[in-house]
């Protein structure tokens, strides 16, 4: 795991935290089915990964974080380029990304300020 991180996070709005894991080839989610069970891991990116998009845990932090307000976890993720932001609804929607970029690019530092909790632009 220390080159492959897992985090758990709702990304399809139920309320069950699924298994987002950052692997080799991209990112993989597995959704929650509840009781502990949970269905098996999908390829949803082929980046943000170790080989796939050369990303580092000591370089490039990767979070999940509500981006646009619909109760999802989306991947943020501050690469060399920027901070690049994946959707969970773009990723979850049966198709296979290949780039953050595809989904939305954030150059501009980001911060959740208390007045609304969403994320803005600071």
């Amino acid at each position: 795991m220390a080159k492959n991180p897992r985090l758990l996070a709702d990304t399809t709005g139920d309320g069950r935290l699924d298994i987002v894991g950052f692997h080799d080839d991209g990112v993989y989610i597995a959704r929650s089915l509840g009781g502990g069970l949970f269905e098996e891991p999908r390829l949803v990116l082929d980046n943000f990964g170790y080989s796939a998009g050369g990303w580092r845990v000591d370089r490039h932090p990767r979070f999940l974080a509500d981006t646009t307000g619909q109760g999802r976890a989306d991947i943020v993720g501050c690469g060399s380029g920027g901070v690049y932001v994946a959707r969970s609804a773009d990723l979850l929607s049966g198709t296979l990304r290949s780039n953050p970029s595809d989904v939305m690019v954030q150059t501009e530092p980001l911060a959740i300020l208390p007045e609304d909790s969403r994320r803005d632009d600071v």
